[in-house]
């Protein structure tokens, strides 16, 4: 968060008061956070001028145990100029967060004899209702024209969600997981968690790449 915003907060102020908006709403600062969870951000600019500026963070768990990500809580905050429709934007922004979500933890298309093997959706995996998390997504008040809001957060789960992994895996052991291989299912996971080479430093640096 500091990072963020020491090298954009003069440059895209829209962009920065978001990400202090985004803070405000999940606790970033949390001194308490329950040891199994952890907090995960991004943020980007989404479309042409006018654009819109959107920042996301994750509450997630891990059982290490198994690989298994969750994700309990979604926190957006979007500045889209004016809302034309403020409860449609917070449809499309939620909306597009599951599908996000959706390709982050589950989605990955299986090949046999040059042509997808996957012929129905027993087969090819997407998240489920008993899979969603809450939301709270604000809608920063604007008078700016309009910037768009379709499909605006689709790209903002998978990021945040990583950075939560490393976030938890940093603060309980110290070391660095970076998980940059979707989806981040729990096989992969726990093959990711099973690979961890320590440098002199004792910080693990793994980059997980095609090993599902």
């Amino acid at each position: 968060m500091e990072f963020r915003l020491e090298q954009i907060n003069n440059l895209h102020p829209r962009s920065a008061a978001l990400l202090k908006k985004v803070a405000q709403q999940a606790n970033w600062q949390w001194p308490q956070m329950d040891p199994n969870r952890a907090l995960g951000i991004a943020n980007y600019y989404f479309g042409r001028d006018p654009g819109s500026y959107l920042a996301q963070i994750v509450e997630v768990s891990l059982d290490e145990s198994t690989g298994q990500i969750k994700v309990h809580q979604v926190y957006t905050a979007v500045d889209c100029g004016t809302a034309v429709n403020p409860a449609q934007v917070e449809a499309q922004i939620e909306g597009g967060s599951i599908m996000g979500l959706s390709f982050a933890l589950k989605e990955e298309l299986s090949f046999e004899n040059g042509g997808v093997s996957d012929k129905d959706y027993r087969d090819y995996a997407i998240l489920r209702m008993d899979g969603s998390p809450s939301f709270d997504t604000y809608v920063m008040p604007s008078d700016i024209i309009p910037g768009g809001v379709g499909d605006a957060a689709n790209c903002l789960s998978a990021p945040a969600i990583a950075n939560a992994v490393c976030n938890l895996i940093y603060r309980n052991y110290g070391k660095t997981l970076r998980l940059r291989d979707l989806p981040m299912s729990a096989e992969k996971v726990k093959v990711a968690l099973n690979m961890l080479v320590f440098n002199e430093d004792d910080v693990a640096q793994i980059n997980l790449f095609n090993t599902g």
